[in-house]
C-alpha cells in the first residue's frame, strides 16, 4: 500500500509505503510537540532542548520533563533529573582516570608507591608524574 501524489505533469511521487517490513516515508515528520507513545502509553516528544547555552533537537521524557537527550551537531547531551552532561566530556574523563589508574597499577607492579591510605599515595619519588585530573563533566 502506498500514498502518492500527482503532480500536473502527471508524474507520481510516493510519499508513503506501508510494507510488510515496516511503514516507510520519503518525507520528514512533523510532529509538533506531539508525543510518540509506547504500548503502556508512555512516551517521548521530540523537542527543541535549550541546554546550557545552546539549542538542538532533542527527545524528552513525557512522564517527568526532567531527562532527555540532546543531539548537538557535535555532541551528545544528556539530561537526567534536571541536570545535563556532556558525553564527550565524560568519555574523555573515563578516558583520563582509566590512564591513570593504569599508571597508577603500573606503579604499585613496579613498586614505586610504598603506601595508600586515606586517599593519599605515598611513592619513593616525590611526584608521580600525573596532573591534577579535571572533573568537569557539563
Amino acid at each position: 500500500m502506498s500514498w502518492c501524489y500527482e503532480s500536473y505533469s502527471g508524474a507520481l511521487t510516493g510519499m508513503m509505503w506501508l510494507r510488510p517490513s515496516g511503514l516507510l516515508m520519503g518525507v520528514d515528520i512533523l510532529l509538533n510537540g506531539r508525543a510518540i507513545r509506547s504500548p503502556a502509553n508512555r512516551g517521548v516528544s521530540v523537542i527543541d532542548a535549550t541546554i546550557g547555552s545552546s539549542t538542538m533537537p532533542g527527545l524528552q521524557s513525557n512522564t517527568s520533563g526532567n531527562s532527555a537527550v540532546g543531539f548537538g551537531s557535535t555532541d551528545l547531551m544528556v539530561v537526567t533529573n534536571g541536570r545535563y552532561y556532556n558525553m564527550t566530556r565524560i568519555a574523555e574523563r573515563v578516558g583520563d582516570l582509566i590512564g591513570r589508574v593504569n599508571a597508577l597499577i603500573g606503579m604499585l607492579n613496579y613498586g614505586w608507591v610504598v603506601n595508600v591510605q586515606n586517599g593519599q599515595v605515598t611513592s619513593k619519588y616525590n611526584s608521580t608524574g600525573l596532573s591534577a585530573m579535571s572533573t568537569t563533566l557539563a
